[in-house]
């Protein structure tokens, strides 16, 4: 029990966890296993992640061991916590979403409004604030409810400064008021710790408001609070974070060696507690400073440490598969709502149905005249007619719901993607500044006849355009990809020869692929239906839809060869055939295949099953759209492991 109590003790410390959380000792079958995991996670949790990580993922294997759901909850909110606090917001969303279900299963609404909070505060590290406030806002409620006031007050501030990153000042500072209001109705736990050390989180939240509305004096007065009260504390994440707040504000008043000072103290705090945001945006405010004060070396060594660290913690494929675990919670969201939709329709229907046989019984009970009857069965059928227009609303009002929905995706993602592109331009401006300054100390140098040094500079320079060259291209193909994309093709349908042009696009695609990889041979196979003739399309376009098909259909081939070796044989069909009242095209090939979890997102934007650098998502999106315009369907039967065939479908006149 003593040990249960230090555990309860150094949770209390942090300013997040509520003793309400913690299973209670009746829950635990094994104390002798359990309890030393307990005291890890207590011991590290919020100031040492790695042993987070380490003690969490043991008390998750032994809850399922033993099938224990509520330490479960436990140990994967903390590992959820332990992995945010390393940077790995993917994994840290999957364990707290799987927290959250199972709470929510449990039908347990404390630790699903701890579960809700703990997933808020994942998305607004991620940068996600909408998101966040979709678990933060309800989470605030019901924590109030329950008179978990701490965290609730935490969980407000989160709210606030999501409003506050949104440009939202007069909603920050609701929520900001509302975290204040929280953190007083605690009266039990004054001398608690863990209330005094979420003042300090309180005040960094009120100065960032008030940087938002301009007046930099309070927000410095605020922040310095913060920073006292953190030190004060003793809690490295809050003393990084504080020193990296003056430091942004002295670097935006050209304060300089005081913001100097200020992020170099957060960036080593930062790496003590392991916080990996707090050093990307300290060192991201020493590049600004020393490329303001024309020290290229310097800046280009801080913005590689920020890069370096941003790669870790927000790099494409932790950025993919944090969108494709927010697309899946999605898909469960919508499904879960389209069940409530179901349910509701099931009982106003069973509702409708006891009013019709309520009717009718009375009708034949009172045995009333022929006019009653069709009287009632009038008002009936007008019931009928007012339900069945209900039913057709709300079929229409949840259609625009998810429409609104996939599109608010991918407006994040596009984001994501212009975002994306600003990397590659950073490092073309960096080599540049740096060439810069090369070719004026190789001018020195020649005047010198120093010619050693000046080849050295020459070669350095060459490399330096090289990557600006490169990062140059990168930049260019997404942009070029995104405005293929975008633009709508003014091109007129003609009558062309589709068995002519399928084969002449097939040719072309195999012998590209073979110009960048001679080693690679596949079996094509050819079936032209010669009733097919010619067909008014617009050429230009149908063959760009069909060398995209073939293509994709030439890489999954290439790589299931890789991954198979000698004894795949690889083979590649392109097909026409003519129907009573349309002709189709298809595709088909035996490669790896695309999974069924991901066949339905295929078609959409910036979606891409391809590895990062090899792929825009942008062909199928495209595609898809060239066919819809011609009045086609684009359709696709794949099985995982065997191959994939895509059809194309045009309508004749």
């Amino acid at each position: 029990m003593k040990l249960y109590t230090t555990f309860l003790i150094v949770c209390c410390l942090t300013g997040i966890q509520s003793r309400a959380q913690l299973p209670a000792m009746s829950e635990i079958e094994d104390t002798a296993t359990a309890m030393p995991l307990l005291e890890g996670l207590g011991k590290g949790f919020f100031t040492n992640p790695d042993s987070t990580v380490f003690y969490a993922e043991k008390l998750i294997t032994y809850a399922k061991n033993i099938n224990n759901d509520k330490l479960l909850i436990h140990g994967l909110q903390m590992g959820g916590e332990g992995y945010r606090g390393l940077g790995n917001f993917p994994r840290s969303l999957k364990l707290q979403l799987e927290a959250l279900n199972l709470s929510h299963t449990m039908k347990d609404r404390r630790r699903e409004a701890f579960s809700s909070s703990f997933i808020g505060f994942t998305y607004l590290m991620s940068g996600f604030y909408t998101n966040a406030l979709n678990y933060l806002v309800p989470s605030v409620k019901v924590l109030d409810s329950t008179h978990e006031w701490i965290h609730a007050s935490f969980t407000a501030s989160n709210a606030a400064n999501c409003y506050t990153m949104l440009g939202k000042a007069d909603s920050a500072e609701i929520f900001n008021k509302e975290s204040a209001r929280l953190w007083e109705l605690d009266k039990e736990n004054d001398g608690d710790k863990r209330k005094w050390a979420l003042r300090t989180l309180i005040n960094d939240r009120i100065g960032a408001n008030y940087e938002l509305k301009g007046d930099l004096e309070t927000a410095k007065l605020y922040y310095r609070k913060s920073l006292h009260y953190s030190l004060a504390d003793n809690i490295r994440v809050n003393i990084s974070r504080g020193q990296k707040n003056l430091a942004r504000l002295f670097m935006i008043q050209h304060v300089e060696d005081s913001a100097i000072y200020y992020a170099r103290e957060a960036m080593n705090s930062s790496r003590l507690d392991g916080q990996k945001y707090h050093t990307i945006d300290a060192a991201f405010i020493l590049d600004t400073i020393y490329r303001r004060k024309g020290n290229a070396d310097s800046a280009l060594y801080y913005q590689t440490i920020a890069m370096q660290y941003k790669d870790s913690v927000y790099g494409p494929d932790k950025f993919r598969d944090l969108q494709l675990l927010m697309a899946n919670e999605q898909d469960r969201l919508q499904k879960a709502e389209q069940e409530r939709i179901d349910a509701q329709n099931r009982q106003r229907l069973i509702f409708m149905a006891l009013i019709v046989v309520a009717l009718a019984f009375s009708a034949f009970i009172l045995r009333r005249g022929n006019r009653i009857k069709q009287k009632l069965n009038s008002q009936l059928q007008q019931q009928k007619t007012d339900l069945e227009i209900t039913l057709a609303r709300l079929k229409e009002t949840q259609s625009q719901l998810i429409q609104s929905e996939k599109m608010a995706s991918l407006g994040e993602l596009t984001a994501g993607i212009a975002h994306e592109i600003q990397n590659p331009l950073n490092f073309v401006n960096n080599f540049a500044e740096v060439n810069k300054e090369l070719i004026s100390e190789l001018k020195d140098e020649a005047s010198r006849g120093n010619i050693n040094e000046v080849k050295s500079l020459a070669s350095a320079i060459e490399d330096n355009d090289g990557k600006i060259i490169l990062h140059g291209k990168r930049a260019d193909a997404i942009v070029k990809s995104m405005l293929q994309h975008s633009r709508s093709s003014g091109g007129q349908k003609e009558p062309t020869d589709i068995n002519a042009l399928c084969e002449e696009y097939l040719r072309l695609a195999y012998y590209g692929m073979r110009s960048k990889d001679p080693a690679f041979k596949a079996e094509l196979k050819t079936h032209f239906d010669p009733a097919i003739g010619k067909s008014d399309v617009n050429a230009q376009e149908m063959g760009r839809v069909i060398q995209n098909l073939l293509n994709n259909a030439l890489y999954a081939i290439q790589e299931k060869q890789r991954s198979a070796g000698v004894s795949f044989q690889p083979e590649l069909s392109l097909s026409t055939r003519r129907e009573p009242n349309s002709l189709e095209i298809e595709v088909k090939d035996n490669g790896g295949g695309i999974p069924d979890r991901l066949q339905d997102k295929i078609f959409q934007p910036f979606f891409t099953t391809k590895p990062t650098g090899q792929g825009t998502g942008l062909g199928l999106s495209l595609s898809y759209d060239i066919i819809k315009a011609h009045g086609g369907e684009l359709r696709v039967e794949s099985k995982e492991g065997e191959g994939s065939a895509f059809r194309i479908i045009l309508p004749l006149d």
